[in-house]
């Protein structure tokens, strides 16, 4: 399944990926809990992260990366980009949306 990633910087859409979240959602559902915020990403709906929760958002996805198989940890590289990025502006927000 195919989600979109978009991060939004003081409300312009500044940058984006596509990602085959069933990668992530494998290396998730192989280890026992952990990961909070990445699990509230559904596939299927919208996800919105607030510049409050993107440092914790970024920290999850470069820790998963390390036991993540390649293409998934280059997935989660690329979400913990898009978390630092955030820090370039005054409001920030990046939006997963399923399909």
């Amino acid at each position: 399944m195919t989600v979109r990633i978009e991060l939004w910087l003081d409300g312009a859409l500044v940058g984006g990926a596509d990602h085959w979240w069933d990668d992530i959602e494998g290396v998730l559902n192989a280890i026992d809990g952990g990961f909070p915020q990445l699990r509230k990403v559904d596939p299927y709906g919208v996800a919105i992260f607030a510049s409050s929760a993107l440092d914790e958002l970024g920290r999850e996805a470069r820790e998963l990366s390390r036991s993540a198989p390649n293409r998934a940890a280059g997935e989660l590289s690329r979400i913990a980009e898009l978390c630092d990025d955030s820090h370039r502006a005054t409001s920030a927000e990046l939006r997963f949306l399923g399909d």
